[in-house]
């Protein structure tokens, strides 16, 4: 756990603030973990039904889930929204309306808020995997503590809770963790290229 997070638990930033996980999946229950860690009254939201308390591991019994259609009033009271890579927030519209945009944050962004060590993030249509494997390789062969992860392997808000601070923070960043981010800022920044394969990428 960084010096940032202690910070935030510390001096209770977040502490009984209400947030809203969007999305289930690896990255959305990594956030909803860092989330419960600094103290906020977590609830994850999810439009599968077939999620289950068991769905949410250690978290179980800890936040609050709801499954099913999306309602206003799931978000209504939120001091936070974080959304899962790949949430169509545009069809949230309806439900979202009236709630100020920078409650809302994707997961990636929400984690670089904690993170000190300097970012590269890597995008692109193509060959995302293979540069960000690279350039982590090239950086741990000059002696450099690495952490790879975000779009492959772990999630980087996992990263904050279970793993040691990395001199250097490599990420593979697809266009669905790009949505919803405004003040994101990696160090250094690559765009390998665009394909009309992709279009969502921003």
């Amino acid at each position: 756990m960084n010096r940032i997070v202690r910070n935030f638990i510390e001096q209770h930033i977040l502490t009984g603030k209400q947030a809203v996980v969007v999305g289930v999946g690896k990255s959305g229950l990594a956030a909803a973990r860092l989330l419960d860690v600094l103290g906020a009254n977590v609830r994850v939201v999810d439009r599968s039904e077939d999620v289950t308390e068991d769905t949410l591991g250690e978290l179980s019994g800890k936040v609050e889930l709801i499954t099913g259609a999306h309602k206003k009033e799931h978000f209504s009271d939120a001091d936070i929204i974080v959304f899962s890579p790949g949430v169509p927030v545009k069809k949230l519209a309806p439900v979202l309306e009236g709630i100020a945009p920078r409650t809302m944050v994707s997961e990636l962004e929400f984690a670089s808020w904690f993170i000190e060590a300097p970012m590269l993030a890597v995008t692109g249509s193509n060959g995302k995997t293979t540069t960000t494997t690279l350039i982590s390789d090239i950086l741990e062969q000059a002696g450099r503590r690495i952490f790879t992860g975000g779009n492959i392997g772990v999630p980087l808000c996992e990263y904050l809770l279970d793993m040691e601070p990395a001199e250097i923070i490599v990420l593979e960043v697809s266009s669905f963790q790009l949505q919803n981010c405004r003040l994101f800022k990696p160090h250094v920044g690559v765009f390998l290229n665009f394909s009309a394969k992709s279009p969502r990428l921003p």
